[in-house]
């Protein structure tokens, strides 16, 4: 007869590893899958509380295994924790290499009658914004150009995508 080795309160490694028992009576451990006798099951706690009795020879392990494959062993806050600020540094570092240039916008209202809303994007210089502008006020007769109010110029920057 088996017993799976798995433990309230501890994360079980190598999950197919169960115990074998003849009665109440523990003969070993085997590996469910080759039917071989292995090692004891070796055990991480994940809670303080609610903790279960193991199986007997049984190793909990605080913080690394050494082996062919090391396994760095975490509780799940911390793993999550870590996942977390990862994504953050590798999101900022994807913002900084997608922004684009610099550039600058002209807005302002102009009009008394029916005030309009005038938009000039993509401009490469605060010069050139300014030259605009200028533009717009010789252009165009005094008394619309005098009605030119609200002037904003904006800097901004764009990403690549």
């Amino acid at each position: 007869m088996y017993r799976t080795c798995h433990r309230r309160g501890y994360k079980l490694l190598d999950p197919n590893i169960w115990e074998m028992l003849d009665g109440k009576e523990s003969k070993g451990f085997v590996k469910l899958s080759s039917g071989k006798k292995c090692s004891p099951p070796k055990y991480i706690p994940i809670e303080k509380e609610n903790m279960s009795s193991l199986p007997e020879g049984s190793v909990v392990v605080d913080s690394r295994i050494e082996g062919p494959d090391v396994i760095e062993l975490a509780t799940p806050k911390e793993v999550l924790l870590r996942e977390l600020e990862d994504t953050v540094q590798k999101l900022k570092k994807e913002l900084t290499e997608k922004t684009g240039e610099t550039r600058w916008k002209l807005e302002f209202v102009w009009g008394t009658l029916s005030p309009t809303l005038q938009e000039y994007w993509d401009l490469k210089t605060e010069k050139e914004a300014n030259d605009l502008l200028e533009h717009h006020k010789s252009f165009f007769a005094r008394s619309l150009s005098e009605s030119i109010r609200d002037i904003k110029i904006f800097k901004y920057s764009y990403r690549l995508e």
